[in-house]
């Protein structure tokens, strides 16, 4: 396309353009939108509900840290609480539907100055205390321990949960 570099890295699609507009490019099961400009950078993702979808991403995301100059310590903190998230959403936003693979998770990363925001949701059950959870309860804690600051918009009557998490491209962590 006119005006386009594409490249790939890690497994996600990026191209850069002379204007601010997105480019969307098509991978099998997986959409990546990314648009990039000098003061700031844009990744999105569209997944569809499988565990494969936790490994795509990671390699999304990790490329998209790499890109922006985050520590080595900062992409492990982002991949770790990515990796929880996304988890989350499969194991119980689709809990109740037959066929979860059809549903799909959003990813985004936005990358400011030495901010990095990445933002995770589902279009599920919404959050609720769950008896049968098969999981230890530990993705939510490990997530608030690993970012700067973590917050949970989850409407009671469900249809969407989003966690957006904050890093600092060069922080430790506390």
């Amino acid at each position: 396309m006119l005006g386009e570099e594409p490249t790939r890295r890690g497994g996600a699609i990026f191209s850069r353009r002379r204007s601010q507009a997105p480019v969307r490019r098509r991978m099998p099961s997986t959409a990546i939108v990314a648009s990039v400009s000098s003061t700031d950078a844009r990744l999105s993702i569209d997944l569809p509900a499988t565990a494969e979808s936790v490994g795509a991403a990671r390699r999304a995301l990790a490329s998209f840290c790499s890109a922006q100059g985050a520590s080595r310590e900062t992409t492990d903190r982002v991949l770790l609480s990515v990796s929880e998230a996304v988890t989350n959403a499969l194991v119980h936003a689709y809990r109740h539907v037959q066929q979860p693979a059809d549903e799909r998770i959003e990813l985004e990363a936005t990358c400011v100055e030495e901010h990095l925001r990445v933002i995770v949701r589902d279009f599920g059950c919404g959050m609720a205390p769950r008896l049968d959870s098969p999981g230890l309860g530990l993705g939510l804690p490990l997530i608030a321990a690993s970012t700067t600051s973590v917050q949970i918009d989850a409407p009671p009557d469900g249809g969407r949960t989003e966690i957006a998490m904050e890093f600092g491209l060069h922080e430790q962590p506390v």
